[in-house]
């Protein structure tokens, strides 16, 4: 009897330490907790997709890659790049840059991005196609892409951000202003809400500030925009012309 109060007495302090260690773990490490969790998500989920697609997939120093008739996937996870190649002749080729995108959190590892990949990897096989594939990528992100004539050399495609001239955010379109490094649609069309809201941005800075834009897309945007008079077009002129006419 004597030996089962002490069992139980022994139990209960190793409870007692337990929860006091969880509470701490709540308390002051809960973030890192989380890190460590999302990690092994991830983990186990790209182990399962690797195995789903290992007769196609070849692992090498900082990436990896997938490869059947009609498409070369490589995955840099370094740089948290992946490309799409198609794989006749090369003619096209689809890039999704992780740090070119904004409205994601790239502290969390079990992410959209990454979940993108491993899907890709769930569902390749002998017939999955480029244009499959760059959907894919394209479902969530903004991707860079690149055709490929024969005979010539393999050059980006220009895009508006890229002018000698700075493009001015309380004038540009949404498609100008998308074009911009970091800045998705729906950023885009939040800029010109609070613009038309405000009568214009003051400053660059504003813009920062006001749409939460992270410092390293700030560095890319700095040569890129600038903020001039803001000027209120009447959309509606011509049609209140028609009515006094009639």
């Amino acid at each position: 009897m004597r030996l089962i109060f002490f069992i139980l007495i022994f139990l209960l302090a190793i409870f007692s330490i337990g929860e006091e260690i969880n509470f701490r773990l709540d308390a002051s490490d809960g973030y890192n907790r989380n890190k460590y969790i999302d990690f092994l998500r991830l983990y186990l989920r790209r182990r399962s997709a690797f195995k789903a697609c290992k007769s196609y997939l070849t692992k090498e120093k900082g990436y990896y890659k997938l490869r059947n008739k009609n498409l070369i996937l490589i995955y840099d996870y370094k740089h948290k790049i992946i490309k799409c190649y198609e794989n006749r002749n090369k003619k096209r080729i689809t890039t999704l840059d992780w740090y070119k995108q904004y409205s994601m959190e790239t502290f969390c590892a079990d992410n959209l991005f990454e979940e993108t990949f491993d899907n890709i990897c769930f569902s390749f096989n002998e017939n999955s196609t480029y244009d499959r594939v760059a959907a894919a990528m394209q479902y969530y992100f903004k991707t860079e892409q690149i055709e490929i004539q024969k005979g010539t050399k393999i050059e980006a495609q220009k895009t508006p951000y890229l002018s000698d001239e700075s493009l001015d955010i309380n004038q540009a379109t949404e498609e100008e202003i998308t074009d911009l490094p970091g800045i998705n649609v729906i950023l885009a069309k939040k800029i010109i809400e609070y613009r038309d809201l405000h009568s214009g941005f003051k400053t660059v800075d504003e813009l920062y500030k006001e749409m939460k834009i992270k410092p390293h897309f700030q560095k890319q945007l700095n040569n890129l925009i600038c903020v001039k008079e803001y000027e209120i077009k009447d959309s509606n002129k011509s049609e209140n012309e028609r009515i006094i006419d009639l």
